[in-house]
């Protein structure tokens, strides 16, 4: 199983919640990395790292430190192949196991309440920063740090949820409203492609 073989089920597990929006290879901690599949809500933010079959498990834990600094909760999605040595190794991440069979989540991830303030704030856009926060400047770095300086961390989480979900939820609601009863390795591959075009806006 390829990656897309991951994404159809993970997709049609998360958009059963119609509060939530999804993304796909969302840039984050400063562009070094990507999020697989990003779901969004007004009250969390889900970081998904896929490991399909032909994935290796080299940098994983590297990766998940830097789903900590960002993301309410982490999963690893994987499949036969490697589920046995993720499930080996400590963390706060949950583990969602998919088959050709179906998708079952093994472990539960631990909430993170506390998140990297400045890796947050980058991930977002600065015209939305500026609306959800109602602090302007000439440029984002500058606009960071006086985010930080004004706002408690609470009201940072906040801006920070709702311009990640304004700018993922543009896409995604195109993409229910245009596609089948049945969710296809093309409906993927087309939301897939414009997610990564938003997340080079």
């Amino acid at each position: 199983m390829n990656e897309l073989d991951f994404k159809i089920p993970l997709t049609n597990y998360f958009m059963n919640d119609p509060s939530v929006a999804l993304n796909f290879e969302f840039p984050f901690d400063y562009n070094r990395r990507r999020c697989d599949l990003l779901v969004v809500s007004s009250n969390e933010i889900i970081g998904i790292e896929i490991k399909s079959d032909i994935d290796n498990l080299d940098k994983l834990e590297e990766q998940l430190d830097s789903y900590y600094k960002c993301f309410n909760k982490v999963y690893v999605a994987c499949g036969q192949k490697h589920y046995a040595s993720i499930k080996k190794l400590d963390g706060d991440f949950g583990i969602i196991y998919i088959t050709r069979d179906g998708l079952e989540i093994k472990r539960k991830p631990k909430v993170k309440k506390k998140l990297s303030i400045s890796p947050i704030l980058d991930m977002c856009d600065k015209a939305l920063l500026e609306k959800w926060t109602g602090i302007k400047s000439s440029n984002k770095s500058d606009l960071i740090i006086q985010i930080e300086k004004k706002l408690s961390k609470a009201q940072i989480y906040a801006a920070h949820r709702n311009a990640i979900f304004e700018k993922v939820s543009r896409i995604f609601e195109a993409f229910i409203s245009e596609r089948g009863a049945v969710i296809t390795r093309e409906d993927i591959t087309l939301l897939s492609l414009k997610s990564m075009n938003l997340g080079s806006i």
